[in-house]
């Protein structure tokens, strides 16, 4: 009887209490053996009622960006996306064991590394050259990161000759990233370097 009078009451005040545009109505006890009243304010922006499982009751949720409500209908603004194209090439002066970023660290690169070695063989030795690529989310060195390529060179066992060998690879920077030319075998010079944003 106490619960059927509070009921009445509440019915019957509480819109003297609630906002205009309000909403009132009543929600089940967990239990099912009785109700009570629920006031929902307006929302100060466009809205979705909802069920909050958290709290068991039921609130608003904002339309947040990308969102709008109209005729009725909750509709998505997808935004256009952005094409992928390759920044203007910069050149770079390299080094080996020497950390590396991007020239606009903020965005991934990839750079473009034409390594020269010079390897001297002979009848009774081949000399080889090695080079690797390595890169890190900090400062790379020759002991961390990881190996993305590896450049070698080297030729046969009595063809007595000095030859100059060199290719370019690339390096595909992610954004914030560095990269360390590491020299394995041989001296290397970088006669050619480039830098180019991705995306």
């Amino acid at each position: 009887m106490k619960r059927l009078l509070a009921l009445l009451f509440a019915l019957c005040f509480a819109p003297a209490y609630a906002q205009n545009n309000a909403t009132i109505g009543t929600q089940m006890s967990p239990d099912g053996s009785y109700s009570s009243l629920k006031i929902l304010w307006p929302p100060t922006t466009e809205g979705l009622w909802y069920f909050n499982t958290g709290s068991l009751t039921p609130s608003y949720i904002n339309i947040g960006t990308g969102l709008a409500v109209s005729g009725g209908a909750l509709n998505v603004t997808t935004p256009a996306p952005t094409a992928f194209a390759y920044g203007y090439p910069t050149t770079r002066t390299l080094a080996v064991s020497t950390s590396y970023q991007a020239n606009d660290n903020t965005r991934a690169a990839v750079i473009t590394v034409s390594p020269q070695c010079t390897n001297a063989t002979t009848v009774i030795a081949a000399s080889a050259c090695t080079l690797q690529a390595r890169v890190n989310n900090s400062t790379a060195t020759c002991a961390n990161g990881v190996v993305v390529a590896t450049w070698t060179s080297q030729y046969a066992l009595g063809l007595l000759l000095t030859n100059v060998s060199g290719s370019p690879f690339d390096i595909k920077l992610p954004a914030g990233g560095s990269f360390i030319l590491c020299p394995i075998s041989g001296t290397f010079t970088f006669p050619t370097a480039v830098d180019q944003v991705a995306g």
